[in-house]
C-alpha cells in the first residue's frame, strides 16, 4: 500500500474546457450565424458576410459589453497582420504643395481660428472656391447650420453652377440629414462613406466646438482626441473652423489656447481683422455708396514638414449686387509703428524681441534703429519702462 504522501487523492472532475469562441453562435446584434452544423454548436460567424467597416459599425451600436466586443474582434481579426510596410515604403522628400495658394496642407487637418465675426467663414468660402477651381470636390459639413451664409458667399465669390455642384453641403443637425446625428466622431463613418461615393477630395468642418460631443470651447484633451480621431477615420485633408477665448490677445499661438488642438492639427492659421469693418454686420445702405471692405491678416502658427509661411493679407470687397471681390496683396500703408503694435499686443518686449516678432509674424525685416525711431516718434502710442534691467522693454499705452 502506498504511503499517504504518495497516494493520489480524490479530486473533483476537471470541467471540460469550453470550445473555441468561434464555434459558438455570435450575438445576432453583431453578426449573423449560419445554421448549426449538427454537433451541438451553432456555426462560426460568417465573416465573409460583412466588410470590416460594416462589422465595426454593427459592433459599435450593438450594446454588448466591452469584453464581448474585444472577443468578437479577436475572432474576426485572428491571424491578420496589422501592417506590412517597412521604412523603405515610407513617403519621403519635400512636403506636397499647399492646396489653396499659401494655405491648406494636403497632409491632414488645417485649423483656421479667430474670434467670432472676424471673417473665418469668408476665408473658408474663398479657400473652397480655389479648391474647386484646382479640380477638387469639396464637402462642407456645417454643424452650425449656416446654410444662407455658405450659399450667399459662394455665389457672391463668382462660382458657376458647375462649380457649386462640386461642393457637397451636409448639415448633421439639418432637416435633410438622413443618418443618425451627433458629433463629428459619431457621424465620421457616414461622412466617409458618403464622401467616397461622391469622389470628395477635401473636407471643411464648421465648426470645432459644435462638432464635439460636449460642445467643447476650451480645446480640452478628451474633446480634441475625439474630434481628430473622427477626422482620421474620414481620411481626407481638411479645414476646421475654430474659435479663440475672449480674453486671448491678438494672433494667439493656439486655438482656444489649447496645446491639444494645436498638436493634433497639421497646420494652423490665426486670423485678425485690419480696421473696424465687421463681416457679420454688413449694412446694405453702406454698400450703395461703395464696396464694404473686410481686410484680414493671417499668421501661420504651425506648419509640419515645411517652414512657416510669412503673414498673408486678404481683402474682401462687398458690392450692392451681391458680388464679392478678393485681393490677396499686402495692405498698403502699414507703418513700422503698426507692425510694432501688433508685436506688442501680448505684452512688453525689448527692441530686439520686437524686431524678431515682426520678422516671424510678417516675414518683414525691420532693423532695430528704424524700429527705435518709430517708437520714439509715437509717445502717445508707446512707452518704455526704464525701472528694471536693460534692455528696457517697450509696451503699448
Amino acid at each position: 500500500m502506498l504511503p499517504d504522501t504518495l497516494r493520489v487523492h480524490d479530486r473533483p472532475p476537471v470541467p471540460e474546457l469550453a470550445g473555441d469562441p468561434a464555434e459558438f453562435a455570435p450575438d445576432p446584434r453583431i453578426l449573423p450565424a449560419r445554421p448549426a452544423p449538427g454537433n451541438g454548436h451553432a456555426a462560426g460567424p460568417d465573416w465573409s458576410s460583412l466588410s470590416d467597416a460594416e462589422f465595426e459599425a454593427r459592433i459599435r451600436r450593438s450594446g454588448v459589453t466591452e469584453e464581448e466586443k474585444a472577443l468578437y474582434r479577436r475572432m474576426r481579426y485572428a491571424g491578420r497582420t496589422i501592417g506590412a510596410r517597412t521604412a523603405r515604403d515610407l513617403r519621403h522628400g519635400d512636403a506636397p504643395p499647399q492646396l489653396a495658394g499659401a494655405f491648406l496642407t494636403a497632409e491632414g487637418p488645417t485649423v483656421l481660428y479667430a474670434r467670432g465675426g472676424t471673417g473665418k467663414g469668408l476665408l473658408a468660402c474663398w479657400f473652397v472656391r480655389d479648391l474647386v477651381r484646382a479640380g477638387h470636390v469639396v464637402m462642407v459639413v456645417d454643424f452650425e447650420g449656416h446654410e444662407m451664409e455658405w450659399g450667399s458667399r459662394l455665389r457672391g465669390l463668382g462660382l458657376t453652377d458647375d462649380e457649386l455642384g462640386r461642393i457637397h453641403y451636409r448639415a448633421p443637425f439639418g432637416t435633410d440629414w438622413t443618418a443618425p446625428t451627433g458629433s463629428l466622431s459619431a457621424v465620421a463613418d457616414a461622412i466617409r462613406d458618403d464622401a467616397a461615393r461622391l469622389g470628395v477630395t477635401y473636407l471643411v468642418v464648421d465648426s470645432y466646438s459644435v462638432a464635439t460631443s460636449n460642445g467643447d470651447t476650451m480645446g480640452g484633451e478628451a474633446a480634441a482626441r475625439e474630434y481628430f480621431s473622427g477626422l482620421a477615420r474620414i481620411g481626407l485633408p481638411s479645414l476646421t473652423i475654430a474659435h479663440v477665448r475672449g480674453d486671448s490677445g491678438k494672433f494667439p499661438e493656439r486655438p482656444f489656447g489649447s496645446v491639444f488642438v494645436h498638436n493634433l492639427a497639421r497646420e494652423t492659421w490665426a486670423v485678425e481683422r485690419i480696421g473696424d469693418d465687421d463681416p457679420d454686420a454688413i449694412d446694405p445702405d453702406e454698400i450703395r455708396f461703395g464696396p464694404y471692405v473686410v481686410a484680414l491678416e493671417l499668421r501661420n502658427k504651425k506648419a509640419n514638414a515645411r517652414p512657416k509661411s510669412a503673414a498673408q493679407f486678404v481683402t474682401f470687397s462687398f458690392f450692392a449686387d451681391g458680388t464679392i471681390e478678393v485681393a490677396s496683396d499686402g495692405p498698403a500703408g502699414r507703418s513700422v509703428a503698426d507692425l510694432a503694435a501688433d508685436a506688442l499686443a501680448d505684452g512688453p518686449l525689448p527692441i530686439h524681441k520686437i524686431a524678431e516678432a515682426i520678422a516671424e509674424d510678417t516675414g518683414q525685416k525691420v532693423d532695430e534703429t528704424t524700429l527705435r525711431r518709430s517708437l520714439v516718434r509715437h509717445p502717445r502710442r508707446f512707452a518704455q519702462d526704464k525701472t528694471g534691467k536693460r534692455p528696457y522693454p517697450w509696451a503699448v499705452r
